[in-house]
């Protein structure tokens, strides 16, 4: 899997833990709602939102937390580090919303490489891709020049 993994007790109390805003969950009482740890794949429907297709899997969610140690739980235990079914916040994405090159390279490196390329379809950032989300912030230019550099701009063959 690439580096340390997560034991299998924390990997499972990080999933149940997980500070998830989905439907359902009142954001305001510091409510949210975890994943469930014998379920890697399992989707939440995000509660900011009117998209029914704006959804988050554990992949997307600890790809934004930069946590490549519960990344690989998930990837040892079936997860889809390119997580096709998610239109709009898909592991890379993620990853490089948040500036997060060690998790941007770690996906690149385990089934995500087309993913620097692909676009997120639903929403006011419709076709967006992981390059276009870095550009808000010059602290992202380390992840801008990595994207890059791994073929964000190149065609496809």
């Amino acid at each position: 899997a690439g580096g340390p993994i997560e034991d299998d007790e924390t990997a499972r109390r990080k999933m149940r833990d997980a500070k998830v805003y989905a439907r359902g969950v009142d954001r305001a009482r510091g409510e949210y709602d975890g994943f469930d740890p014998d379920n890697v794949g399992d989707v939440k429907i995000l509660n900011r939102t009117t998209f029914k297709t704006d959804r988050i899997k554990p992949v997307g969610y600890f790809a934004r937390e930069g946590d490549l140690p519960m990344m690989r739980w998930l990837y040892v235990n079936g997860a889809d580090t390119r997580d096709v079914d998610v239109d709009f916040w898909f592991p890379m994405y993620t990853a490089a919303v948040f500036g997060r090159l060690d998790m941007c390279k770690w996906l690149f490196g385990h089934g995500a490489a087309k993913d620097v390329k692909r676009r997120t379809c639903i929403g006011e950032h419709a076709a967006r891709s992981p390059l276009c989300s870095t550009f808000q912030s010059n602290a992202k230019q380390h992840v801008s020049k990595w994207l890059i550099l791994s073929g964000a701009l190149c065609k496809d063959d």
